[in-house]
């Protein structure tokens, strides 16, 4: 610094110099955000073209969806309306009947009525009335899933 307080010539050309690298760093810098502001804001328009056509698609199909729902529901209704008809007129055509009537089946009385009849052992002989209806006497154990199927011949 000089004798009153003023600096060098070589110090101002010096801060000179510092003051203008300040400002040519800082326009680089302010062109750097301004360049990236710009691509965020056509990203942003890009997002929101791409959003809006989805948008377009989503509600063409929900409309599909739903003009198919309500062509199901009025076939749902026309079934409906013909299987009503179609029971109604069942219903009525046939005659009407009471309940069915109940039969009573008389059970022959045992001869003893004071003990329980025991089932007999494996290896009796069968009863009179199991060989009267033709069944045969037990023999030996058949494995049911090796047991013919269907009636006997």
């Amino acid at each position: 610094m000089g004798e009153n307080g003023e600096e060098a010539p070589a110090d101002t050309v010096a801060r000179v110099r510092e003051v203008a690298d300040y400002i040519r760093i800082s326009k680089q810098r302010m062109l750097e955000l301004q360049s990236g502001v710009l691509a965020l804001r056509e990203k942003t328009r890009s997002d929101l073209h791409l959003a809006h056509a989805r948008i377009a698609e989503e509600a063409a199909r929900a409309d599909a969806a739903e003009q198919r729902c309500r062509e199901l529901e009025a076939k749902l209704s026309e079934l409906d309306a013909v299987i009503s008809q179609e029971l109604l007129a069942a219903v009525e055509a046939e005659p009407e009947q009471g309940p069915p009537a109940l039969r009573v089946v008389e059970q022959p009385a045992s001869e003893n009525t004071d003990s329980p009849k025991q089932p007999p052992s494996v290896g009796e002989p069968p009863s009179g009335r199991r060989a009267s209806l033709g069944f045969a006497s037990p023999g030996p154990p058949v494995d049911p899933r090796r047991a013919p199927r269907g009636r006997p011949s």
